[in-house]
């Protein structure tokens, strides 16, 4: 369940690495912290209540507005220096690689 009014996200990995999209709408991405470690990634920031003008009145109020933290439980521990992130359109776009020590090895079996 997502609490807090922390983004919904889409999960997808493979044996080298792991993409995360995250729906980001009005968040600016200068107030995005994201954060990594070992197989958990950390996507906290805030939305901004919406400008209006002190003589209006509001009627409905649906758009989530503050803060946000979500913290991810990723399929594998990944190498935090390899972590790249891009937002475009409020979708947040997060691409994490596999730590190399955390990849399976294949070990190959010696005649005596």
């Amino acid at each position: 369940a997502v609490s807090n009014g922390a983004p919904r996200v889409n999960v997808w990995s493979n044996e080298d690495e792991t993409l995360i999209r995250a729906d980001v709408p009005g968040v600016d991405p200068d107030a995005i912290e994201i954060s990594v470690h070992e197989n958990e990634l950390r996507i906290a920031g805030e939305r901004l209540p919406a400008d209006t003008d002190e003589a209006m009145t509001w009627h409905r109020s649906e758009r989530l507005r503050g803060t946000f933290a979500r913290t991810i439980t990723l399929p594998y521990r990944v190498n935090a220096d390899k972590v790249s992130a891009e937002c475009k359109n409020g979708l947040l776009t997060i691409r994490l690689h596999r730590e190399e020590a955390d990849k399976p090895r294949q070990i190959k079996v010696k005649a005596a």
